[in-house]
């Protein structure tokens, strides 16, 4: 059967894996970013009648005061210590609590820090510059002390797919954005956040950025469509042939391809 000129032919990547000659590998890349984790503590109520020790969440915190979070509920007044790390420095405090309300079936409290000596006040307030100020509200006017985020930001490694672009016309300098899924010398399997409608991908341009050894590096590829497929939430599937490749991109492509079935995670 004939289909109209123009159109896309439909069907998924499992209709030509048998007519392969090339492997395809998951393009996969191990990536550091930034990540952010919250500060636990270790709380230990004082208060005879609801005596015991229990891990907490902090959510802000100032040389002042600190807002946390608990699976139990601590009452107004309740006087407690509280220990908790900002890398790698040891706070270890006396607090008050001041107000308690329960939501998301947790306890939040707001605390007062008190009595706090002249040492450990010097090395709180060192490790709070590590942190990130809490965004300005008009109530901050009236707080003695700047307030932090507690999280700590740290480089996280990741498994992420290689970022890619896809133009419908060869002079565009934008395209829509996508990731690459899987990859070989010959040709790519792309997942689009977006729908092309009825025009044509001809170029794909990979980003290689966050694979070792190709910083800065971008490919951009001619591409003749094999078959596409309509995804959930606005998105697309393509398989796509490279056309026209000269002797830098083959390389390139070669040599990533490579770097991809070597990742580890993807043994076995």
């Amino acid at each position: 059967m004939k289909r109209k000129k123009g159109s896309l032919p439909s069907g998924g990547d499992g209709e030509s894996a048998e007519q392969r000659h090339l492997r395809r590998y998951p393009a996969l890349i191990k990536a550091v970013r930034k990540g952010a984790r919250p500060l636990s503590g270790k709380l230990i109520v004082l208060d005879p009648e609801i005596s015991r020790i229990e891990t907490c969440c902090i959510k802000d915190v100032s040389e002042g005061g600190l807002q946390i979070s608990l699976a139990s509920r601590v009452p107004e007044g309740t006087s407690a210590i509280l220990f908790f790390s900002i890398k790698g420095t040891i706070i270890h405090c006396n607090i008050q609590v001041v107000w308690s309300r329960i939501k998301y079936h947790r306890c939040f409290c707001g605390c007062t820090i008190q009595g706090l000596e002249s040492a450990s006040h010097k090395r709180l307030k060192s490790a709070l510059d590590t942190l990130f100020p809490a965004s300005i509200t008009l109530m901050d006017e009236k707080r003695a002390h700047k307030r932090f985020f507690a999280q700590e930001v740290k480089d996280v490694a990741a498994a992420i797919y290689t970022p890619c672009q896809v133009f419908t016309n060869e002079k565009a300098e934008r395209g829509v954005q996508g990731f690459v899924r899987d990859l070989s010398t010959g040709g790519a399997q792309i997942l689009l956040a977006g729908d092309l409608r009825d025009s044509i991908p001809v170029r794909l341009r990979i980003d290689l950025n966050a694979a070792p050894g190709f910083r800065d590096l971008k490919l951009d590829l001619k591409i003749s469509v094999a078959w596409s497929k309509k995804e959930g939430n606005n998105q697309s599937r393509y398989g796509v042939a490279f056309q026209e490749l000269n002797d830098e991109q083959k390389q390139i492509l070669s040599d990533y391809v490579e770097l991809l079935s070597r990742q580890p995670y993807l043994q076995g």
